[in-house]
């Protein structure tokens, strides 16, 4: 397969959970278009080591209502199209970098994170950044 398989796999009509595991995914980049999974309803990313970038475009995953973000070390930051995700009521944010976990969480000293505007209808996220054994 040449590019991200997203593009196949958001085509897929009756799709409602969707787990992308170790080596399942060895992209840089990772693309939701509009109109995609329109009835995914629970996603896991779980240890890509590759992927640093996700979009998500207004109107991708409309029935989404969990999502779990484990162990992406190289995500850089929760996509823009987070907050177009109306229907997600449960995000987990486990064993990821500090400064990801920092850009959405809000601080001990009450600051919110530079992405918090973004994961603020999901808020709070679980576990906290601080939960980490």
């Amino acid at each position: 397969m040449q590019g991200d398989p997203m593009s196949m796999l958001e085509k897929l009509p009756n799709l409602q959970k969707l787990k992308l595991g170790t080596c399942s995914f060895v992209w840089k980049e990772m693309a939701c278009h509009a109109t995609g999974f329109p009835q995914l309803r629970s996603l896991s990313l779980s240890s890509l080591g590759n992927l640093e970038k996700w979009v998500i475009e207004d109107g991708a995953m409309p029935n989404l209502s969990h999502l779990e973000i484990y162990e992406c070390l190289q995500l850089q930051m929760i996509p823009d199209g987070i907050k177009f995700l109306g229907s997600l009521k449960k995000m987990n944010i486990v064993h990821m970098p500090e400064e990801f976990c920092a850009r959405v969480h809000v601080n001990d000293d009450g600051r919110e994170g530079i992405d918090f505007h973004k994961v603020i209808h999901v808020y709070p996220l679980l576990p906290s950044p601080y939960d980490h054994p």
